[in-house]
């Protein structure tokens, strides 16, 4: 695959979950469930390899509270 494409698709992804994390954000307190737990964070900075940006031990603590992390992406199952 080309580097065009891979761009392409990174991108993609990218807005999809800036998206999806804009859409939790605007979850009122009144429709979320007790038992359920949400997870919003800035991909972009969770997954620089430099980890500019990211408080100490960040992923740490994700790891502890998140589900999984695979491939440098948080899973939930």
């Amino acid at each position: 695959m080309d580097e065009n494409k891979i761009k392409q698709i990174e991108d993609e992804g990218k807005k999809l979950i800036e998206d999806f994390s804009k859409s939790l954000e605007r979850i009122e307190e009144k429709i979320k469930d007790d038992n359920m737990t949400w997870y919003v964070s800035d991909i972009n900075t969770v997954t620089r390899k430099d980890e500019e940006g990211v408080e100490k031990n960040f992923k740490e603590c994700l790891n502890r509270n998140a589900p999984k992390w695979e491939d440098g992406y948080v899973k939930v199952d």
